[in-house]
């Protein structure tokens, strides 16, 4: 990590750390753009950060570090995930899953309703239901399934209940 020129809001006074590489390096922000709350780059919420206390939260998913998936119980070293705005202590969230090709999920119960988009490659449900980028998937509280790719899968999913959304 290094200090940026200008830090993500383009601001000299901002001297928010940023990686070597990133797109806050690579392209200047308009000059005009004003910080609101803490829009520095925040890769996990653990260290007690606050969602609700955010006005606005910024990940910048290509530079973000993935840690390995363990959604389903153990840790799953050819998957990997990263925390959006998921909260292991409710459930509920978003999150990202990168699948490397061969992946295969565990068989699991939802708790919530999840709901996933294929942001790229294939996914294979255990129904043998194939999807692709742009296929959006909703299940049921209750429902069970795994899920597994070929060749690789990016995908973005929620999991959440309608009764203790906040």
């Amino acid at each position: 990590m290094h200090t940026g020129n200008g830090g993500p809001t383009g601001h000299p006074g901002d001297q928010t750390p940023t990686k070597a590489g990133t797109r806050n390096e690579r392209r200047p922000l308009d000059p005009r753009v004003r910080p609101v709350g803490d829009s520095r780059l925040l890769h996990s919420i653990g260290g007690g950060m606050d969602l609700n206390t955010l006005e606005r939260r910024i990940v910048h998913t290509a530079d973000a570090d993935f840690e390995p998936y363990d959604l389903d119980g153990p840790v799953q070293e050819n998957m990997q995930q990263l925390t959006l705005s998921y909260d292991r202590s409710t459930g509920q969230g978003v999150y990202m899953i990168r699948m490397q090709p061969g992946a295969e999920t565990l068989r699991h119960v939802h708790e919530r309703r999840e709901e996933y988009l294929i942001l790229e490659g294939d996914l294979i449900e255990s129904d043998g239901v194939r999807l692709g980028p742009g296929d959006y998937v909703i299940y049921a509280p209750g429902s069970v399934h795994n899920s597994r790719t070929e060749n690789g899968c990016l995908l973005i999913g929620m999991d959440y209940s309608w009764d203790d959304r906040t």
